[in-house]
């Protein structure tokens, strides 16, 4: 098991002036995406805008989500 990093603007240091990275998260497996939005959100750096269960999902998601 490994464990999560420590959150909030004091663990980030060096990196609290940088954006956090924007994910699309694409899995078809509900309990395998479940899993990984559950570890991204240990990281205050990462923000999952969407997610997506299709390829045809997917691209409408990114289409949304790109700024």
């Amino acid at each position: 098991m490994v464990p999560a990093l420590p959150t909030g603007e004091v663990a980030r240091g060096y990196a609290a002036a940088m954006p956090a990275i924007r994910v699309v998260l694409a899995e078809d497996g509900d309990l395998l995406r479940a899993g990984v939005l559950a570890l991204l959100a240990a990281y205050d750096d990462i923000d999952v805008v969407a997610t997506a269960t299709s390829l045809p999902e997917l691209l409408a998601e990114i289409g949304r989500a790109h700024v």
